[in-house]
Parts: C-alpha cells; structure tokens; sequence
C-alpha cells in the first residue's frame, strides 16, 4: 500500500511539473483608426495548433503555451493581418499583447445588373390599371 501512495505521489508531482511549464498570451484587438474593439478576430501562433477568437469586448486569450519564441497572428476579415514577432512565453507568465490592426481596402470589378419588368401577370395588370387612373 505505501509503494502506491508513493507512486500516485510522485505522479500528481509530474502531471504539475508538466502542466506548470505552459504560459498564457492575452490582451484586446482594436480598430486601428477608431479604436474599436473587432468581434471574432482570429487570434493564434504562427506553425502551432493554438489560438483564440475575440469576444464582445475584443478580449482574446491563450492558454497552455509552451515555453518559447513565437509570431503572433491576427486576422479579420476587412483588415490586413498582422503579424508580431519575437512574442517571448515564460512558464506560468501571463503576457499582455494588446493589438491594433488597419482597416484594408477591398476593390473589385464594377458590376452591372439589368432586369426587365414583367408585364404578362395578373399583378402587373392590376398594377399598370391603378396607374391609369
């Protein structure tokens, strides 16, 4: 019985060693220009699996990084993306990143569209009979 109460021991001990070597990156992403917050703006480390999306408030957080150097991203659409390198993570660090991104200009082909009145239903009858009156 003592060789499993040490065993369990030593395992809570681990897990916490391991879970203890992660850090966070938070902060609020904003309109360039305005200062607005922007809801739903993608939020994540280059080359990994971790992110976030911006809530209500433009708050994002990341949770569980490892330790390390990484390039911070943001994207929304109707703004340009935003890269920050150089974002240093620190074991049970939280890092307070607070981004403003610039509104980018979307320009596409001009687009005309015609559309011809039907004039052979009953609606349209009706219709052209009140304006004679």
């Amino acid at each position: 019985m003592r060789f499993f109460n040490k065993l369990i021991l030593m395992l809570t001990l681990f897990a916490g060693l391991i879970y203890a070597q992660k850090g966070t990156i938070s902060g609020t992403i904003v309109d360039g220009e305005n200062g607005e917050a922007l809801i739903g703006a993608n939020v994540f480390l280059e080359n990994t699996t971790l992110g976030a999306a911006t809530d209500l408030d433009g708050r994002y957080i990341i949770l569980n990084i490892p330790e390390g150097e990484y390039t911070l991203i943001v994207s929304v659409i109707g703004y340009s993306e935003t890269k920050i390198s150089g974002v240093k993570v620190l074991a049970k660090d939280v890092n307070k990143l607070d981004v403003a991104v610039q509104s980018e200009i979307l320009s596409t082909e001009v687009v005309e569209v015609e559309a011809k009145a039907i004039r052979n239903t009953e609606a349209s009858l009706l219709k052209s009979r009140q304006k004679s009156l």
